[in-house]
């Protein structure tokens, strides 16, 4: 009677852990998928996975060329975007892939629930590790310690590749800790499995080879075995790491840099250690409690608790390295939650049932259990507050949405604008852009870009404190930079700006319009030229001439126009299409004997570019020289049948020659490709008509 009573109660206790841990992950899931449809149908995050699956998608090459970060994700995310794609097809909502890409709300959601789950997993895996160590109570308190982490919340909101380390790192850790306690080769094989994943996921998973030695050193064929494992499943999930490896070492010492340099708007004055130390770890895992996980971490060590040892050997581990970056962000420490937090609700535990034990009160189990479980509601209810306004900020409409809003209703179609990388965004064609550079590292080189001279013939110039506020740190360092924005602020034309309100996400919008100055005829200065020759980025250069001098032509600015494109082509004399600019630009100016030379190397270098040889068949045109002109004209159709002006090109010479046979029938090509019931359609009709 007394065996059955013991086991039902045991049996009635693990009902309610596990009651308990599914209303955690039910909390987890309501906090996590709040506002999962934030800044819609815009994409105001970086979203690498999202971006790069996306040209696998369109383009069917599954090289990343982008090796800042390893590629699982990528591959993760291609495979829900096939997926997605596969079943509107078959459902018909949509036939195409232009279709599918002409609104990305459904696979963006899709991608964020998948964020989602990896979290779902790591607020399970949390559970199971404080368990290890003390005890389901420890599990639980654990559990709802990660299910309200704001740090994590946030992270779960966005596409990225922290959430899914973080899930992998959670798993490895389990995993070894099981290996270390029964060592089968089955086991080493999955610790290895999710070790790599952790790697493939994102690089400082490879951390997590230090735990493998911390629990392996007694048995090493195991952890040989793991470790291989861990290997291959890296490679297989990067396999263009060998396949493309110049790119990824190219890649690879750029974030090296990156990571050593550290990144523009960071706090000079303050260390990394401190930036993590007394501003990250006790904001996201609340000031007492990051005490109480610290105070675990050094009574297990001194306790030699191995279990312990091997869940805390990966954040020591880690914050050993990232320690050194100059480069610091509260997402690096994201994989450190989970074991902090495991470590620390068990020391609660533990501790408390030290000082329960001392006072007389271990025996009574809501002493025991009740006290522990009051601490942490306590502390979750102050991270709450975090997230609730976190949440807050989210259901706001972003700045950038309301900027892009009053763009659309306050500037016209195919108007002209310059911006920095502030996420607004519109369809291709609606309006001229010219794309400021923007780097994180090293800024001051950028310095010519910031110079209002080269935007004064555009409609409209953006500025956001988003670079500002960075840059504004270290006025002596930007200085030059800060001009920029003085003359903005000083002889610009403020129209429109954007401020965020208390708790409104996004940042400060200035909308611009240029002072009544220059005129078509105007060349820009060439000192400001000279000023590019500090920067060893020739291409990012060019691309810009190129860009400014694209939009500058579209509102007739030919003088400023080819004056950038000869300037890009000084830069890098064997690009093609950049000729091909210049050539058209020279034409409109009447300068065909350059023009023609400019065509003519350009197609020497891609002849397969009939947009190229339509160009040079309207130059000789021009000259006078008719027969060279017509085969021309007639192979750039033959090329891509769609081009209209080579059929309008030809018409003219038909008709300056009389030859009204070979009009008619260009003609009558020509009305081919022209849509039915259009004016063109009526014209050509018509002409057609009348000649025959």
């Amino acid at each position: 009677m007394e065996l059955r009573e013991t086991l039902g109660g045991r049996e009635s206790k693990v009902m309610a852990e596990r009651w308990g841990l599914v209303l955690i992950l039910a909390l987890a899931l309501g906090l996590r998928a709040w506002n999962i449809t934030w800044g819609l149908p815009e994409i105001y995050e970086e979203a690498f996975p999202f971006r790069i699956a996306l040209k696998f998608l369109s383009t069917g090459d599954l090289n990343p060329h982008f090796f800042n970060y390893p590629a699982f994700t990528f591959y993760f995310q291609f495979a829900l975007q096939g997926t997605y794609y596969l079943l509107g097809r078959l459902f018909g909502f949509f036939t195409d892939l232009v279709g599918f890409s002409a609104s990305l709300s459904g696979p963006v959601i899709l991608a964020r629930s998948a964020t989602i789950a990896f979290d779902l997993g790591t607020v399970v895996m949390v559970y199971f590790l404080a368990r290890r160590l003390a005890g389901s109570g420890a599990g639980l308190v654990a559990a709802s310690l990660a299910c309200v982490n704001p740090l994590e919340i946030r992270q779960s909101h966005l596409i990225n590749v922290d959430t899914p380390l973080t899930f992998f790192a959670a798993l490895s850790l389990l995993a070894l800790i099981r290996i270390h306690v029964a060592p089968t080769m089955r086991g080493s094989i999955l610790a290895g499995l999710w070790i790599g994943l952790a790697a493939a996921s994102k690089y400082t998973g490879a951390y997590l080879l230090v735990p493998l030695v911390v629990s392996g050193w007694r048995a090493p064929k195991e952890m040989l075995i793991a470790a291989l494992t861990a290997v291959g499943a890296f490679l297989a999930m990067n396999p263009y790491i060998l396949l493309d490896s110049a790119e990824f070492f190219k890649n690879i010492s750029y974030e090296q840099y990156h990571m050593s340099y550290g990144h523009l708007g960071l706090d000079p004055s303050q260390s990394t250690a401190a930036f993590y130390l007394t501003g990250v770890f006790p904001s996201v895992l609340n000031p007492v409690f990051f005490v109480i996980v610290i105070l675990s971490a050094v009574a297990y060590a001194a306790r030699k608790n191995r279990i312990a040892l091997i869940i805390l050997s990966f954040p020591i581990a880690t914050m050993a390295i990232i320690g050194l970056w100059s480069m610091r962000a509260d997402r690096y420490v994201l994989p450190l939650i989970p074991p902090l937090i495991a470590v620390g609700s068990a020391g609660l535990i533990e501790g408390w049932n030290l000082i329960a034990a001392r006072i007389g009160g271990g025996r009574s189990s809501l002493v025991r259990e009740g006290i522990p479980a009051a601490i942490a509601a306590v502390i979750s209810l102050t991270l709450l507050q975090n997230v609730f306004a976190y949440q807050k900020s989210l259901s706001l409409p972003d700045t950038r949405a309301l900027g892009k809003s009053w763009m659309e209703s306050n500037l016209p179609r195919r108007s002209a604008y310059a911006t920095g990388p502030y996420g607004i965004e519109f369809p291709k064609g609606m309006y001229k852009v010219v794309n400021i550079p923007f780097t994180p590292t090293e800024s001051e080189g950028l310095a010519p870009f910031y110079d209002a001279r080269w935007y004064q013939d555009l409609d409209l110039v953006i500025a956001s404190d988003l670079d500002y506020s960075r840059f504004s740190k270290e006025s002596k360092r930007f200085a030059d930079i800060l001009k920029y924005y003085d003359t903005l602020r000083t002889r610009w034309t403020l129209v429109h700006e954007e401020t965020p309100g208390q708790g409104q996400s996004g940042p400060a919008l200035w909308f611009y319009r240029p002072p009544a100055w220059g005129s078509k005829t105007d060349l820009f200065p060439s000192e400001l030229f000279v000023h590019f020759s500090i920067l060893a980025e020739s291409s990012l250069v060019a691309t810009f001439a190129e860009n400014l001098a694209s939009v500058l032509y579209s509102k007739g600015y030919l003088g400023k126009g080819e004056q950038l494109l000869r300037f890009a082509l000084q830069l890098e004399p064997g690009n093609g299409r950049r000729m091909k600019e210049l050539a058209l630009i020279l034409s409109q100016r009447e300068e065909y004997s350059e023009a023609l030379a400019l065509s003519t190397r350009s197609l020497e270098l891609d002849p397969a570019r009939p947009e190229v040889m339509a160009l040079r068949g309207r130059i000789l045109l021009r000259l006078g020289r008719l027969d060279d002109a017509e085969a021309d004209l007639r192979a750039a159709i033959a090329g891509s049948p769609a081009l209209g002006y080579p059929y309008q090109d030809l018409e003219s010479l038909y008709v300056f020659r009389h030859d009204y046979v070979k009009l008619v029938s260009i003609l009558t090509e020509h009305r081919k490709i022209v849509a039915d019931g259009s004016d063109d359609a009526r014209n050509l009709d018509s002409q057609i008509q009348r000649l025959k």
